[in-house]
């Protein structure tokens, strides 16, 4: 699986940022400090584990904001978008792609973003 791009509206210091990646290359984000690559990256979690991280860090001063991330593996290509709009999030996911007569077959390929979800424990949790 590769990255196609990821679009950032209104997260954190990103009001309106898109990036391209190149597919097979090594890709490097690079920029002053507080510029909002930690934001991008942090953006990139946001609709595989949607609410899970936002609203951990949520204020009551939040613009709606959107995140889209696109996706392509094994040509089928995948758009996970997830919007924050009036304190509510709309999850939107698209696939396109190459299917034989049974596109059941292909199930495991369509959902391969969804496949695995990172780890993340508290401070607390990681205490023996």
């Amino acid at each position: 699986m590769h990255i196609n791009s990821v679009q950032v509206i209104n997260y954190g210091p990103l009001e309106n940022f898109k990036v391209n990646f190149k597919p097979n290359c090594l890709n490097i984000i690079q920029g002053l400090a507080a510029r909002g690559k930690t934001q991008l990256f942090g953006a990139l979690l946001i609709p595989l584990l949607g609410e899970k991280v936002v609203l951990k860090f949520k204020s009551p001063h939040v613009p709606n904001a959107t995140i889209s991330i696109t996706t392509t593996h094994k040509n089928v290509t995948q758009t996970n978008e997830l919007n924050y709009i009036e304190d509510n999030f709309l999850y939107k996911f698209s696939s396109v792609g190459a299917f034989n007569k049974n596109p059941m077959e292909h199930q495991k390929d369509i959902s391969y973003y969804h496949t695995f979800a990172p780890l993340f424990l508290s401070p607390e949790e990681t205490k023996v």
